[in-house]
């Protein structure tokens, strides 16, 4: 690896580090919505308008995030100031 794709990677790393605890400060007093069929739909139905990518993903029947997404707490952070939906960070 060169130093420049060590660098982008330490960035990235501390980038989610702060986005996390940024969400956490705004949000931890909300109460969170519980990951459901109907969170998972709604999530995906406002992501779909927005052209944003979803954070959730259902697999065997149970709703999850996606713990690969490099923007998943800007996207959070989205959700929970245009729309109202708190969800729960720390099943990430």
């Amino acid at each position: 690896m060169c130093n420049v794709t060590i660098a982008k990677d330490k960035l990235q790393r501390l980038t989610t580090r702060t986005e996390k605890a940024l969400y956490r400060l705004r949000y931890e007093s909300e109460d969170y919505l519980p990951l459901t069929e109907e969170t998972f739909l709604r999530v995906k139905l406002i992501c779909n308008s927005n052209g944003i990518e979803c954070p959730l993903y259902k697999y065997d029947s149970e709703v999850k995030f996606r713990k690969t997404l490099t923007s998943i707490y800007a996207i959070l952070d989205t959700l929970a100031n245009d729309h109202k939906i708190y969800l729960d960070y720390s099943l990430i």
